[in-house]
């Protein structure tokens, strides 16, 4: 896999780089064949959302 750099971006309304983590997964993810599994919580009998357990972001490789 290759990843594209990670720029400094415009800063927003706040002073922070727009160019975070989600913006530099969105980019990885661009590229054809690749798919972004983003950070979402994770909803189950013993993880009910909130801060206790989240997924981490992973990229997969699509097959043709």
């Amino acid at each position: 896999m290759t990843l594209p750099r990670w720029t400094k971006g415009p800063q927003n309304s706040d002073g922070q780089d727009t160019h975070d983590e989600d913006w530099f997964n969105r980019k990885a993810a661009e590229q054809d064949g690749y798919l972004l599994f983003d950070k979402d919580t994770v909803r189950t009998v013993k993880f009910r959302g909130g801060e206790a357990w989240k997924s981490a972001t992973s990229w997969g490789r699509t097959t043709s």
